[in-house]
């Protein structure tokens, strides 16, 4: 398994990914086979791993910066699952859901991925994010002419009705919302966080200065997470330029602090003056348009409603008696199982829990649930070592003017930073097309960093025995 086909592989999962769910519409097939074609990615990734590790002459494995984490929770997942879960196959689903794509990260770090693959991903992956755009501006400007067979979403909860994993990402549509060629609009927002970050890495690694097409590539894919009318979507798409830029130039940085205060100051201002005149209006149960939808959020009723009913509640009220109980090593992955011991402790105060499809959404809340206190604090501090080799490959990359390295960095960065909110929203880290590019990019960034760390280290290596001969 040579370095070159590793690449191949991950650059062709990559491109993949974002039509999975409409070639298995395309393509006419429901049951078996539809949900092989969803699991077709992971299954090719795990698949190019084993058999580059069984290979003679294969590479020597070199210790990552998360092994030991990964161990850990594993090890809790595994003690757990044998106390609390009521069944051992749907708990170590729920686990590869959950870790699906650590995979790629032990590809990317194991068999390498050259600056010169990156660069030809990226100019491929422009052209996906072109047709989802495209596609997301149609189906806005048509509205309910927009044509029947392009309609992924119902389609493919129809033909994977069966699969529980699904059923959890297609949820009730909002009406008139935008999903490119994605399954839900939720799915399709996700998808544009990293889109906007690959977009950001290809206009800064291509060309001197910003090339206009690209600009407005850039503009119009904002302005789709705009009509997704996923309100965290759009709100994160937008801050995700400024947390680029951020981590990129030294020089931005006061401007976007002042800038952010200055416009969390007005959004203040904003809610305390117009709160009353704005009126909540679902766009689940009547047709409104995407900028009244974003003007919830300047109203006390939506407020009201969200820690009621939706994500807000599982924060506050589950959230809240998972904390009050403080499991340690949490209560197995099994989803089912987590639910009725949350439930069954509340007294009947959380009871309508059983019935909650979004559980996983607020992805923190159901990884203390899955994993305790010592499991999330495992997770954190693993997020926080991959922020780390992501900071130094930025560090060194800037100090020897590798361009490149530093818009990769900077990309993993903004990645990672905009994947800490919206895993209160959405289960970020576990969907697909945005858990693959999240592992993608850290593995990239930890093997860049190691090359770098290296070459420093024969570097300082060779100037201490010149200084030395030198003295001599």
């Amino acid at each position: 398994m040579t370095s070159f086909s590793a690449a191949k592989v991950l650059i062709l999962v990559g491109l993949f990914i974002p039509f999975e769910s409409y070639i298995s519409y395309l393509s006419g097939v429901e049951g078996v086979v539809a949900i092989a074609i969803k699991l077709a990615p992971e299954l090719l990734i795990f698949l190019t791993l084993a058999i580059g590790l069984v290979l003679p002459r294969s590479i020597r494995l070199q210790r990552s910066p998360i092994d030991a984490h990964l161990l850990l929770l594993a090890f809790i997942a595994l003690c757990s699952t044998l106390i609390y879960a009521d069944s051992y196959v749907a708990a170590l689903n729920n686990l590869r859901a959950l870790f699906r794509f650590v995979a790629v990260f032990y590809l990317v770090y194991y068999f390498g991925f050259t600056i010169q693959s990156w660069k030809r991903f990226l100019s491929l992956i422009v052209v996906v994010i072109v047709v989802n755009v495209v596609f997301s501006m149609a189906q806005f400007a048509l509205g309910d002419s927009y044509p029947e067979m392009l309609k992924v979403g119902q389609k493919v909860r129809v033909a994977l009705e069966n699969v529980y994993e699904v059923q959890q990402i297609v949820k009730e549509e909002k009406i008139g919302a935008v999903q490119g060629l994605l399954e839900a609009p939720g799915v399709f927002g996700l998808f544009l966080i990293a889109a906007i970050v690959f977009l950001l890495c290809y206009i800064l690694t291509k060309a001197v200065r910003p090339n206009s097409i690209m600009m407005v590539l850039l503009f119009f894919t904002i302005a789709s997470s705009f009509f997704t009318y996923s309100k965290t979507a759009f709100v994160l798409a937008a801050l995700t330029v400024a947390v680029f830029f951020y981590q990129y130039s030294r020089r931005m940085r006061s401007f976007l602090t002042a800038s952010s205060v200055l416009f969390l100051f007005c959004g203040f201002l904003a809610f305390s003056f117009i709160s009353a005149a704005v009126e909540h209006r679902s766009a689940k149960k009547e047709e409104v348009s995407a900028v009244d939808n974003l003007m919830n959020l300047f109203s006390p009723q939506y407020w009201d409603h969200f820690f009621q009913a939706e994500r807000g509640w599982v924060l506050k009220e589950v959230g809240g008696q998972i904390v009050s109980e403080l499991p340690i090593f949490g209560y197995s992955p099994d989803q089912e199982a987590v639910k009725n011991i949350i439930a069954s402790s509340s007294d009947g105060r959380l009871a309508k829990l059983l019935y909650y499809t979004a559980f996983e959404d607020v992805y923190w809340v159901a990884l203390l649930a899955y994993f305790g206190v010592f499991g999330l604090v495992i997770f954190l501090v693993m997020l926080y070592r991959l922020y780390r080799e992501g900071r130094f490959l930025l560090v060194i990359a800037r100090e020897c003017g590798d361009k490149e390295r530093m818009v990769l960095a900077a990309g993993f960065l903004t990645l990672l930073v905009m994947s800490l909110p919206y895993c209160f929203f959405e289960r970020a880290l576990e969907i697909n097309i945005f858990s693959y590019y999240f592992w993608f990019f850290a593995g990239l960034v930890c093997r860049h960093s190691q090359i770098l760390r290296k070459s420093r280290s024969v570097d300082s290596g060779l100037n201490s025995c010149s200084r030395r001969l030198h003295f001599e």
